[in-house]
């Protein structure tokens, strides 16, 4: 669990076009644990866990784009974790 060797991952967002791509995705980099349950909540409750991590953002425009307020939710959900996890930042490129 969390054996992510860079101290920086960078997702591109731009080709998601379903917000389990996006969970997929994220749990597979960020290296989550088996009982993440994809979700908002336990993106939420990992993502609060994390070691020390930058985790840079690619296309986000095009992803709201092609999930609208589900991008959105997503997004307020990351920012609301980097509140509480002070190792954790999030850097967004549209």
């Amino acid at each position: 669990m969390y054996k992510f060797e860079e101290s920086k991952i960078v997702i591109d967002c731009g080709d998601i076009k379903k917000q389990s791509e996006f969970y997929d995705i994220i749990a597979e980099r960020l290296d989550f644990p088996d009982y993440y349950g994809k979700n908002l909540d336990a993106l939420y409750d990992v993502m609060c866990e994390l070691p020390p991590v930058t985790l840079v953002l690619k296309r986000v425009k095009r992803f709201k784009k092609h999930l609208g307020g589900r991008a959105d939710l997503i997004l307020v959900v990351l920012g609301e974790a980097t509140e509480y996890n002070d190792s954790l930042v999030i850097e967004i490129e549209e």
